[in-house]
């Protein structure tokens, strides 16, 4: 599955504070009932990323 948008990510974890991430692919695994794996980019660098789906807040374009 590829979507593309944006997401700010929701933990605990200060890395992801107050970032927009750009999302270059989007996959969840079947065999995983929440885990999701990210391509993000932020400030033209690429991130890997895996994240529980309800940590994941979709942002509208021009919503930031």
């Amino acid at each position: 599955m590829n979507n593309t948008g944006y997401i700010k990510i929701n933990s605990d974890n200060w890395e992801d504070a107050g970032k927009i991430y750009r999302v270059h692919e989007y996959f969840r695994p079947k065999s995983e009932s929440t885990a999701v794996h990210l391509t993000l980019e932020f400030n033209n660098e690429t991130i890997k990323k895996v994240v529980p789906y309800h940590w994941i807040e979709w942002i509208e374009d021009g919503d930031w």
